[in-house]
């Protein structure tokens, strides 16, 4: 409602005001390394927290609000919407939505805060981003009460810096091969 779109206006105008400053997407590009710089801005501006729910540090902006914010980073530089995109998008939104109370606990404030950067995986070598022929597999451990999984994963947005990644598997659960994500 009303509160939301005020809160996205002020929003939106803190992160314009410091973009004109301080977001130089070509430059970021011309660099070609990950713009450690520009990602402690936007952990100041409170950008990782978006739509992580309040209770866990975060923001809790409904998803049009940070479409909106997506969109106003990608004019300043789409590398940087990648990296808060992946970070809010899949590499965060499953705890987020599914993720036990503990696991809130332990993982969302430090990633509201942007102290623990998310990632997912789900390309593979062979067969690139296609999830219907991911090879990587997970199979349950009886004994040990835990998730064995074995593969190999390549272009993971974050992956050189994330601490929490979420990653794609088949896994045979009721006897079914199916795709989950741990």
């Amino acid at each position: 409602g009303a509160e939301a779109r005020e809160t996205l206006g002020l929003v939106l105008e803190s992160f314009r005001a410091w973009a004109r400053e301080h977001l130089d997407g070509a430059a970021i590009d011309r660099r070609g390394t990950f713009p450690v710089a520009e990602m402690q801005g936007l952990k100041e501006l409170g950008m990782f927290g978006m739509t992580i729910p309040e209770a866990y540090g975060g923001s809790g902006l409904p998803l049009t609000s940070y479409c909106r914010l997506m969109e106003e980073i990608c004019r300043h530089c789409a590398a940087t919407a990648t990296i808060i995109g992946a970070h809010l998008g899949i590499g965060s939104k499953g705890v987020v939505l599914y993720g036990t109370e503990e696991q809130k606990k332990r993982w969302l404030p430090a990633a509201a805060r942007g102290d623990l950067l998310c990632a997912y995986a789900l390309t593979e070598p062979a067969s690139g981003s296609d999830a219907a022929s991911l090879k990587t597999r997970a199979v349950w451990d009886e004994g040990r009460q835990v998730w064995i999984m074995n593969g190999g994963k390549r272009f993971i947005t974050n992956g050189g810096k994330a601490g929490l990644f979420t990653v794609f598997a088949r896994t045979e659960i009721g006897g079914r091969d199916t795709i989950s994500a741990f």
